[in-house]
């Protein structure tokens, strides 16, 4: 996903992004619901396009398993030392992706640092620009950077939801799957064609 980010970021279309962050998305719930993992290294370069189209979430080296929402724990990386240069890698994940909580001292994280990235990614991949929101690390972050005619109205409302600087605040998981976002009918028929 990063490559295709720094290459052609118009590649995909509205529809095409919308169906691969539902599969990211879901991805997150599994490991949310099912494993108790936090990622923590959500981003562009946790993400990877299979041939059929579908979006594969992989990276897993920051993830912590054992964790419950609502619950922030010592995060075992400090972060927001800036990303690495292109084609470097880094053992942390990149700053500019990653939740106000984890860059505070000492780094505190969770399952709601996980909702924060994505975030960060929708608003990318589906605002008008197609531009990442931030360009380092999120200290003094507020939701009102955020134009409404940025984006649709239907993730307008979620995204205030997601990108709360307060971890106790966002939407998890489920409550983003359910949300309005991705009610479109042209996602569903996708969905259930493929089904």
């Amino acid at each position: 996903m990063a490559q295709l980010l720094e290459h052609n970021r118009n590649e995909l279309s509205p529809l095409e992004m919308k169906c691969g962050i539902l599969d990211a998305a879901e991805a997150l719930q599994f490991l949310h619901q099912d494993a108790k993992t936090a990622h923590l290294g959500f981003s562009p370069y946790s993400l990877f396009i299979d041939p059929q189209g579908k979006w594969l979430l992989g990276s897993l080296g920051n993830s912590l398993s054992g964790v419950q929402w609502g619950q922030l724990v010592d995060c075992p990386f400090a972060s927001g030392s800036g990303d690495s240069a292109p084609g470097q890698l880094s053992s942390e994940p990149p700053a500019r992706y990653t939740a106000p909580e984890m860059c505070n001292m000492p780094p505190r994280c969770g399952l709601e640092s996980d909702m924060f990235s994505l975030g960060l990614l929708t608003y990318e991949l589906m605002s008008n620009d197609r531009q990442p929101l931030l360009r380092s690390a999120p200290r003094g972050f507020t939701p009102g950077i955020i134009r409404q005619s940025s984006v649709s109205a239907d993730l307008y409302g979620v995204l205030m939801k997601v990108l709360s600087p307060m971890p106790n605040d966002r939407m998890n998981i489920g409550a983003f799957l359910n949300s309005e976002f991705f009610m479109d009918v042209n996602l569903r028929a996708i969905r259930f064609l493929e089904q």
